[in-house]
């Protein structure tokens, strides 16, 4: 929020062009990266250990690699164009989220084994702050259209 107000107060102020912008973008969790769900469960699956599911209705968006990057830049191209500087938060299109739990019995299966019989999901419950659902765009920042198919944007308030 602080540097959506300090790009809207360059992009506004004297009527010129801004002399930077400050953007942001909005990541689901990136499949392969440091941290991924992906690389933690393929470890607990070698391993044979239970697989963490947290809770068996949470959700989230995922992404690749490519998607990331090219969001990434695509978000710094399209702030430097004259067209909308009034957008300053970029997200992704990633479809439909995916229940934690299907892909973990997803993985395991792939990789020869059978969910409940040779590895179990067990649910640890939440952590502090984490919510079921992930929220791409709060009620007061509704989704608008950049023009770059696959993108969208938060409209700041």
């Amino acid at each position: 929020m602080y540097c959506q107000a300090l790009d809207h107060d360059l992009a506004f102020q004297g009527g010129g062009k801004p002399r930077m912008r400050l953007i942001s973008v909005r990541f689901g969790n990136v499949l392969a990266s440091n941290g991924s769900v992906v690389p933690n469960s393929k470890a607990q699956i070698e391993g044979r250990w239970p697989g963490d599911g947290h809770a068996p209705d949470m959700v989230r968006y995922f992404m690749t690699i490519r998607e990331a990057c090219d969001l990434v830049l695509t978000a710094a191209n399209h702030a430097l164009t004259p067209a909308r500087p009034d957008v300053s938060v970029y997200v992704l299109n990633m479809g439909q989220p995916v229940k934690i739990v299907e892909l973990a019995e997803r993985m395991i299966r792939l990789s020869g084994l059978e969910p409940g019989h040779d590895i179990e999901i067990v649910f640890s419950g939440m952590r502090p702050g984490e919510r079921l659902n992930e929220i791409l765009f709060a009620s007061e920042e509704p989704a608008i259209g950049i023009g770059v198919a696959g993108i969208m944007a938060a409209k700041a308030q």
